[in-house]
């Protein structure tokens, strides 16, 4: 996925690296959907490699599941 020119590495890739105060919110998000019916984590896989993150939500995903 081509982030567009001109755009910075922020928002939730920066939050998932470790960036900013946000951790805790993409904490909680990552334990509402591990408890969610609705979960699909090949979708979310294929977002998070999207996004460059997936050694990141995978962590989050092993420890949750």
């Amino acid at each position: 996925m081509k982030r567009p020119e001109g755009s910075s590495d922020d928002g939730f890739q920066g939050v998932l690296r470790g960036c900013g105060s946000d951790v805790q919110v993409v904490g909680e998000a990552m334990k509402r959907y591990a408890a969610s019916k609705d979960k699909n984590i090949h979708k979310l896989m294929k977002c998070a490699d999207q996004l460059r993150v997936k050694p990141k939500v995978l962590r989050y995903m092993e420890v949750l599941l």
